[in-house]
C-alpha cells in the first residue's frame, strides 16, 4: 500500500512539493495514505465502547508499530493481519502514522483504556513516543532508519516523510493533517 506510493517518488517531486508548485504531486498521495492510516487506527480503537475491547485494539496497534512481538491474526483489520511489525519491515511511515493516531486527542482522552494496558504495554507505548520524539530532534528515528542488519535491508525501507521532507530553510514541514481535513477522509464518530 505505502511502498507503491514511495516507489514513484523522485527527487524533483520533493522540490516541487516544497516550493508549492500547483498541480498534482505524488507526495500528496503519500500524505493522503498516511492520513488514512491515522484515521483508520483512531476509528478502529473508537469503534468499541467497552474499555477491554478498546484496550485490545490499542495493544494490537502498539505491537504493530514496534519490533519484537508477533501479531496474532485479528478479525477487525485485514491490511495488517498479514504483516509482522512495521519496524521489523522497516516501514517507518506506517509506524509514524500509528504513533500519530495513538497520540491524538481522541485516543489520549481514553484514560481508562490506556490505564487498562499492562505495564509492559505502557512501556512499549512509551518507546513509540521515544521513536518519534520531536524534542530530541527525532534522534531515535534517525538511528533506527540507519540500523544496518545488512546492506540490502537498510536500502529497503519506507521512511517517515515527516522527518525526511524539510523546507529549504531547515524547518520541518507539517505532514500530519487532522482527520476530516484530508481529501476524501471522513471523521470518526464522536465517543
Amino acid at each position: 500500500m505505502e511502498g507503491d506510493k514511495y516507489l514513484v517518488l523522485r527527487p524533483p517531486d520533493y522540490l516541487t512539493f516544497l516550493s508549492k508548485h500547483p498541480g498534482h504531486n505524488p507526495i500528496e498521495d503519500v500524505y493522503n495514505t498516511h492520513n488514512k492510516i491515522i484515521l483508520w487506527v483512531k476509528c478502529s480503537i473508537l469503534h468499541y465502547e467497552e474499555t477491554e475491547k478498546r484496550s485490545e485494539v490499542l495493544k494490537f496497534f502498539i505491537n504493530a508499530a514496534l519490533v519484537g512481538e508477533n501479531i496474532a491474526p485479528c478479525h477487525f483489520v485485514i491490511y495488517f493481519c498479514h504483516i509482522q511489525e512495521c519496524r521489523k519491515l522497516r516501514n517507518f511511515s506506517s509506524a509514524a502514522a500509528i504513533s500519530a493516531a495513538l497520540h491524538s486527542l481522541e485516543i489520549r482522552r481514553l484514560r481508562l483504556t490506556i490505564s487498562a494496558l499492562s505495564r509492559t504495554m505502557q512501556v512499549k507505548l512509551s518507546s513509540i513516543d521515544e521513536l518519534f520524539d520531536p524534542l530530541s530532534g527525532h534522534r531515535a528515528y534517525k538511528l533506527a532508519i540507519k540500523e544496518e542488519r545488512n546492506t540490502q535491508e537498510q536500502a529497503h525501507a519506507i521512511p517517515w516523510l515527516g522527518e525526511n521532507a524539510r523546507c529549504s530553510d531547515g524547518a520541518q514541514t507539517d505532514l500530519t493533517i487532522c482527520s476530516g481535513t484530508s481529501k476524501g477522509a471522513k471523521s470518526c464518530p464522536p465517543e
